[in-house]
């Protein structure tokens, strides 16, 4: 998988969870419709829509991956982790997802059964869903996994995220963690992006896992 395609990979999720939420509203149109009945303004309405933020707000992703790990190796023993993933309810604000903590996905592959495993932990509780079989994969090894969430998305505010969020008002903001090599260039990798519900920008970074290092910064909104 090539740089850009983990990137737009990961704004196409972006773009699901809007699309899915908007569904979600077309669905439950006669309780939700619009005073003109219009659904171009339903969609609107849905672009600037907030989302409730959760009572907890969840695990840093090293956190997680402890009590993933251990479901995960329940399953199959010789499990590896493939990446992590969190978004974040439409419209949480910088102050909100600074402390990186949310609900993640682990997904783990297991070389002897060549199948893969999601675990997703919600509130503290572990649940695994088998996969179907899939072709071996070259792993790095997440020992080397230093930079936890809540420091990748420090970064991510601090080189001009927290700026964007604010300008552009409302966002999705989504993370993922992978060993899987994605960008071949032999590095654990963070990949945050945020995307404007009302404008389609993005702002995507890309750090390195291990070191903190920052290695790439895409702004649409510029």
């Amino acid at each position: 998988m090539s740089r850009l395609e983990w990137i737009l990979g990961l704004i196409l999720v972006l773009l699901l969870v809007v699309a899915a939420g908007l569904a979600l509203s077309l669905w439950l149109r006669p309780q939700m419709a619009s005073p003109t009945g219009n659904d171009d303004d339903l969609i609107a309405a849905y672009a600037d829509n907030v989302a409730e933020l959760p009572e907890t707000s969840g695990q840093t992703a090293k956190s997680a991956f402890i009590l993933a790990q251990t479901t995960a190796q329940a399953w199959q023993q010789d499990t590896k982790l493939i990446n992590a993933s969190a978004t974040w309810p439409q419209g949480a604000q910088a102050n909100y997802i600074k402390q990186g903590t949310a609900d993640w996905g682990f997904t783990f592959h297991s070389p002897s059964t060549q199948t893969n495993a999601l675990v997703s932990i919600v509130n503290g509780q572990p649940v695994l869903i088998p996969g179907e079989s899939k072709k071996p994969i070259d792993l790095l090894q997440s020992s080397s996994w230093h930079l936890d969430s809540s420091d990748a998305i420090k970064r991510f505010l601090e080189e001009g995220g927290e700026t964007f969020i604010n300008n552009e008002g409302i966002t999705i903001v989504s993370m993922t963690f992978a060993t899987n090599n994605p960008n071949e260039n032999g590095r654990l990798e963070w990949l945050i992006s945020a995307l404007a519900t009302q404008t389609g920008h993005s702002y995507t970074m890309r750090v390195d896992a291990s070191t903190g290092e920052t290695l790439e910064i895409i702004n649409t909104s510029s």
